[in-house]
């Protein structure tokens, strides 16, 4: 087993809804393996998408420290994640200013950052507020 396989492994231990997972370009990552459970809109939402650049190059510590410190933030109401030729994250966020002060955070900002220089070819966010939502599964119904 490789050391980041070991690491990422960890840090999904840590985060039992996130999961590793090797991609096309060889690297793991950690992905979210349950949709997120969020309150009756609206509510807002941090849709990043990305194309990564080969290796890990402590991605996937980064990754699990932002999840953990994203969770912290006031008005986190959770995240969704996959990862294939493209990734996407979706957080969601009680309003606008708790994204903003997301995105200003000093940890957040060192990722974004690196995420620039160095795990990315291109990403774009978008950031939408959620009107309605609905949803099924087994469990509901």
């Amino acid at each position: 087993m490789s050391e980041n396989h070991s690491e990422s492994t960890h840090y999904a231990n840590l985060y039992p809804n996130w999961i590793p997972e090797i991609n096309h370009l060889e690297t793991e990552t950690l992905v979210m393996s349950e949709i997120a459970k969020t309150p009756t809109p609206p509510y807002c939402a941090v849709i990043f998408t990305s194309h990564r650049t080969e290796g890990n190059n402590g991605y996937g510590e980064m990754a699990a420290r932002m999840v953990e410190l994203a969770a912290q933030q006031p008005g986190f109401l959770g995240a969704e994640s996959a990862r294939e030729s493209v990734g996407i994250t979706v957080s969601y966020w009680a309003d606008l200013e708790s994204i903003k002060v997301w995105k200003d955070n000093a940890e957040h900002i060192i990722a974004q950052e690196k995420g620039q220089k160095i795990w990315y070819k291109e990403y774009k966010t978008r950031i939408a507020k959620i009107e309605r939502d609905y949803g099924w599964g087994q469990e509901q119904g």
